[in-house]
């Protein structure tokens, strides 16, 4: 159980990270991604990884790289905090059976604050330095 902590915390961090980016950098998303960004957020809140895939297989090359940048974080942090699960699941879902219930909490948090932060700042400067290459 003392591995599966921090796989856990990671588990969701992928799909919450990316519905979070949606919402809060509304401008550099399409309608259908910010769409998508809710079914993700809802995925990710019951440890379905899968919700982030629309994201990572329309863009890759900028989004791979953010969900494993929010997914460490999160698994690092719970590590360095003891988080244990005692079920072979991830998410917010398993709550109940995990140890260390608090940190647990605050890695995941801190896991989709960096995937959302990065995403949208790697979108971002990748989408000013297009313009600028078209002007």
């Amino acid at each position: 159980f003392t591995v599966m902590g921090p796989v856990a915390a990671a588990i969701c961090t992928p799909p919450l990270g990316m519905g979070l980016a949606t919402f809060i950098g509304r401008k550099l998303w399409s309608e259908e991604q910010r769409e998508s960004g809710l079914a993700a957020f809802g995925m990710g809140m019951i440890g379905i990884t899968e919700g982030a895939i629309p994201f990572a297989a329309s863009d890759p090359f900028r989004v791979i790289p953010c969900i494993m940048l929010g997914s460490m974080t999160a698994s690092t942090v719970a590590m360095l905090a003891g988080v244990g699960d005692h079920a072979p699941h991830g998410g917010p879902i398993v709550i109940f059976v995990v140890d260390n219930k608090l940190m647990y909490v605050v890695s995941i948090v801190i896991g989709m604050l960096v995937t959302a932060l990065a995403v949208n700042i790697v979108k971002k400067v990748w989408s000013s330095r297009v313009d600028e290459a078209a002007a």
